[in-house]
């Protein structure tokens, strides 16, 4: 009943909203899609969607009772292009989730239908609402902000079940911790599927970190602090491998102070997480191997076939080609949305045997998101997918006075990178970083007047 209540109080402050301050549509969004990312209310991570829902139905009902037309936007054709391309495939996947509910027999599956019609109706929405968009200062703000009450919430919800003697790693979605049933509390998915707002966050903070306002500055240096403080607090290893990518890549953006102040704040709650948290149970070579030696087990598994212990990355990739290469139509268009557990389970336990990593079989099996991809959708759909990544990438490009285009640019790769760790596909977050009008567009805009001009502050 208080999940219900709490469904029901947000869905009618979010319409209220979108209908009687459509000014605030940009707000409401970031908002909603930041602080839902990581949360998995009664195992279902629907939160986000039903947010972005209610949202929309707001800005239909405020559209029904307007009389005014709407305001012309100017676009260019790169614009137009990745409005195309964002709108082909949202039609190739909802033809998809059609044809798992076919394959499946399981009209529940009509859930995804609804996601991805949400996102093509939001949008045209964004490129509407192009009037009336923050400003490049203020949106950085605003995520930074609640990127800021997201990370400390998340540490806050681990520390204080550690204090009742619930380990802070039995919070995720599927551990039970021994002895005691966390289903009830385990609100929260796993720490790459929590963390993964760091990757909008980051862009957001460097550019908050110029600001000539001190306010902001010390509100991005906070936020930093708390970022850090979350992933090592997880031990989030693809956050921890983001972070120090962020970081060597901000030096353009920053400049050389403000770059050794983060070295410096990063080497802080380093050494203190190895001090206090991580005393006795971690040192730095574990850290070292542990994190940055990913990449080097991947590459070994893949080179000799040696079982270590990231070989299951390894094999979810390679079982996603080899599930599809049975016959064209496979290859090209997948075998329908939601259906790749079912399909690779068999090769799967094929392959875990093969890399003398014998496991019981499971007739359904949880998949990474670029797994899952590939086989519900085939090469058509993952095309697709990557040319929004192209596109976005190329509208950062052309604005060749922003410093932070390097930053933005790593952004969207890590963005990518991040569909190989943990199934992210349905996080809204994700699809409004890369379609027209998103996020990562938007933070790489150019605008005439500094961070800090009163002007640009009096009106923001």
């Amino acid at each position: 009943m208080l999940l219900i209540l709490l469904y029901i109080t947000v869905g009618c402050i979010v319409i209220g909203i979108a209908t009687l301050r459509h000014r605030l549509f940009w707000h409401v969004l970031i908002v909603s899609s930041i602080i839902t990312t990581g949360l998995m209310l009664c195992g279902y991570t629907m939160m986000d969607e039903y947010v972005i829902g209610c949202l929309i139905f707001g800005i239909f009902i405020r559209s029904s009772l307007s009389a005014g037309k709407p305001q012309d936007v100017s676009e260019s054709n790169l614009e137009r292009l990745h409005q195309f391309v964002f709108s082909l495939l949202v039609i190739y996947m909802v033809f998809q989730c059609f044809r798992g509910i076919l394959v499946l027999e399981s009209l529940r599956k009509i859930r995804w239908v609804i996601f991805y019609l949400m996102l093509g109706i939001l949008a045209p929405l964004l490129v509407r609402s192009k009037n009336t968009i923050p400003s490049v200062r203020k949106m950085s703000f605003l995520v930074v902000i609640v990127t800021l009450i997201y990370f400390s919430f998340y540490i806050g919800y681990g520390l204080f079940f550690e204090l009742l003697g619930i380990n802070r790693f039995n919070l995720q979605y599927s551990m039970v911790a021994t002895g005691i049933n966390v289903g009830k509390i385990a609100i929260w998915g796993s720490s790459a599927y929590n963390m993964f707002p760091l990757v909008i966050a980051m862009p957001a903070i460097f550019i908050i970190l110029k600001d000539r306002d001190r306010v902001f500055r010390w509100v991005g240096w906070v936020t930093l602090v708390v970022l850090f403080c979350a992933s090592f607090y997880y031990e989030s290893r693809v956050s921890m491998l983001a972070i120090t990518a962020f970081i060597i890549v901000s030096l353009t953006s920053l400049g050389l102070r403000k770059w050794l102040i983060t070295i410096f704040i990063c080497v802080l709650v380093f050494t203190s997480f190895f001090s206090f948290v991580w005393k006795g149970d971690r040192d730095i070579d574990y850290f070292l191997e542990e994190v940055y030696g990913v990449g080097s087990r991947l590459l070994e598994a893949g080179r000799s076939g040696a079982p270590g212990k990231d070989i299951d990355r390894y094999i979810w990739t390679k079982v996603a080609f080899i599930s599809i290469n049975d016959n064209w139509h496979h290859f090209l268009f997948g075998h329908g949305f939601r259906t790749s557990g079912y399909i690779v389970a068999p090769y799967v336990y094929d392959l875990f045997r093969i890399y003398n990593r014998p496991q019981a079989y499971y007739e359904d099996v949880s998949t990474e998101a670029f797994t899952n991809l590939v086989v519900d959708t085939g090469m058509v759909g993952l095309l697709l997918l990557l040319i929004n990544f192209v596109l976005v990438a190329s509208q950062i490009l052309i604005k060749k006075a922003n410093p932070d285009r390097s930053v933005l640019l790593l952004s969207l790769f890590i963005l990518f990178a991040w569909l190989f760790v943990v199934n992210i596909i349905d996080v809204i977050l994700f699809y409004l970083a890369i379609m027209p009008s998103g996020l990562l567009v938007q933070l790489s805009r150019n605008e005439s007047l500094p961070f800090g001009d009163s002007r640009r502050a009096s009106h923001v």
